[in-house]
């Protein structure tokens, strides 16, 4: 499973310099050049003289701010952490940027819409359930003049957010850990720990720390499993955008990390039943996607 995939990385070169320089090249393209954005916005409600406008340092949020102004500032952060992976992996691994994606002689977008509307649905089937289990958690703050130009922005912005992530951990990491490892959960399980290390700070983490990072946890190993079962990056490319995007423009929560202006807001998060709902949805779409056979065994 997944060998043609993971022995993609032998097509460049792979010595321990490389990824020291490699790393270096993203964390400066993702880190520094990317928070250039947000460290402007942030500046400038500092300074602006005025109290409605400030920055939150505990809920790591800008109050007073059009939401969609920080939400392209947070975006453009992962525009330059792609531009970054790719220049790592075309200079200093010296391949090419298709083999992080795919083996195939081309990308499947058919798999990527694929595994976008199954989770998109899903997850409207999930907040349907969760809106009767836990009566007015769901409060409507639909405003059509704000909602169409923040909805075109998240058409355009969070597949690449999300496309920078799955080509950074189901892409370069997975190929590069595939060196040492060859079991699909060995790397899965890895993979599921630095994802869900990356979003440590996330707001969520602050109510339940355990249960947010066990979120995220089993979301990395499932992406991690999938790519390597589907022998690509397409199905969890189109996964994580139904993810981001719905939360951003259908039921986001009131303490996300991102402020969006989404047709109903979600006044507490349940971490606990959005872990059961996604184990659920997570397990329908393998054995809907996929044969029942043996799976660890690379």
């Amino acid at each position: 499973m997944g060998k043609k995939f993971l022995f993609l990385v032998y097509r460049g070169e792979n010595r321990w310099w490389r990824y020291l320089a490699a790393i270096l090249v993203i964390l400066i393209f993702g880190q520094i050049l990317g928070a250039i954005f947000l460290g402007a916005l942030v500046l400038k409600v500092t300074y602006d003289n005025d109290p409605t406008t400030y920055f939150d340092p505990v809920k790591i949020r800008i109050a007073g701010v059009n939401p969609l102004l920080t939400f392209i500032a947070v975006n453009c952060s992962f525009i330059l952490l792609l531009i970054g992976i790719f220049i790592a992996v075309r200079f200093i691994h010296q391949r090419s940027i298709k083999t992080l994606f795919t083996p195939g002689r081309k990308i499947h977008w058919s798999r990527i819409f694929q595994g976008f509307l199954f989770f998109f649905i899903f997850s409207g089937i999930a907040s349907v359930i969760e809106y009767y289990v836990y009566p007015g958690s769901y409060q409507l703050v639909f405003n059509l003049k704000k909602y169409i130009p923040f909805f075109i922005a998240a058409l355009i912005f969070t597949p690449l957010q999300t496309t920078a992530e799955e080509v950074l951990m189901r892409g370069y990491v997975l190929q590069a850990t595939g060196i040492c490892f060859r079991n699909p959960l060995v790397l899965s399980i890895l993979n599921g720990i630095i994802f869900a290390s990356m979003h440590l700070l996330n707001p969520e983490a602050t109510q339940n720390l355990w249960m947010a990072m066990l979120n995220y946890f089993v979301v990395g190993v499932f992406l991690t499993l999938i790519t390597l079962k589907a022998n690509g990056l397409e199905l969890a490319m189109g996964i994580h955008a139904a993810i981001n995007l719905y939360a951003a423009t259908i039921a986001n929560y009131q303490d996300s990390a991102i402020e969006t202006e989404s047709i109903f807001l979600v006044n507490k998060l349940n971490l606990e039943f959005g872990l059961v709902t996604l184990v659920l949805v997570c397990v329908i779409f393998y054995f809907t996607f996929f044969p029942i056979r043996r799976f660890w065994k690379v």
